[in-house]
């Protein structure tokens, strides 16, 4: 069996040795063999590994979530899934900019050919019906809901600290409590999650959705049907309308 060294290693996923030894201190990648002079080597399965942590790094994982999902025996599913949403993405996009090139070749066809557009034509250069774009609006829309509770939240407390004046505190306290169980609602109402080991459909708990370990775009939830607890790729809820 071949092994490599750190530096070996490094090179070959391009990153440096400090990051190798980095993850070796957190418990990541461990090295297969140590020899008798204490030089740490790493194998052909360890480099798959370290690859592997590597492109969940891309994705915007942690090191507590990355060592969380690498310890299952089937994260290549979570990651598939994360890949699969992305083609998907990508590939509604290029609908859309498919659709706007054939609404354009018609405009300069009607242009050329009457000098008067389609009657008919309905191009939209605003477009963003996207099925996938949704969850994004989603987000945008609880931060714009966290901003206001934040701004409420914190000119209270300064017109107290400052000012002396505290009612205005009472009155927004409950309001920014609504404002938070408003953004929950919105939240859990527009979400869902896909399981990687069955590939069905998720609705987390309450409890799930409020104190799970999660990242931007996955979160750790309890599959009924696997009996098993997954980090599941977040979704737009398509049966809530």
């Amino acid at each position: 069996m071949k092994y490599y060294s750190t530096g070996e290693i490094a090179k070959l996923c391009d990153i440096s040795i400090r990051t190798v030894q980095f993850y070796d201190e957190k418990g990541l990648l461990k090295p297969s063999h140590i020899t008798e002079g204490g030089r740490r080597e790493y194998n052909s399965e360890d480099l798959k590994k370290l690859r592997l942590i590597c492109l969940y790094k891309k994705f915007g994982f942690s090191l507590s979530t990355i060592k969380d999902i690498i310890s299952k025996e089937d994260n290549d599913k979570t990651m598939l899934l994360l890949l699969e949403e992305q083609e998907k993405i990508l590939e509604n996009k290029k609908e859309e900019i498919d659709k706007k090139c054939n609404d354009l070749k018609l405009i300069k066809k009607s242009l050329i050919e009457s000098d008067i557009l389609v009657s008919g034509l309905n191009y939209d250069i605003e477009r963003i019906i996207s099925n996938k774009r949704k969850l994004k609006i989603v987000h945008l829309f609880m931060i714009f809901l966290g901003i206001i509770a934040d701004i409420l939240e914190i000119g209270a407390i300064v017109l107290w600290i400052v000012k002396g004046i505290w009612w205005p505190f009472i009155i927004m306290l409950p309001i920014v409590l609504l404002l938070c169980c408003y953004m929950t609602f919105i939240y859990i109402k527009n979400t869902i999650y896909i399981c990687p080991n069955c590939l069905g459909k998720v609705k987390p708990s309450l409890k799930e959705y409020l104190f799970s370990k999660h990242t931007a775009k996955t979160r750790k939830i309890y599959c009924k049907k696997c009996h098993e607890s997954y980090y599941a790729v977040e979704i737009y809820d398509e049966k809530r309308v």
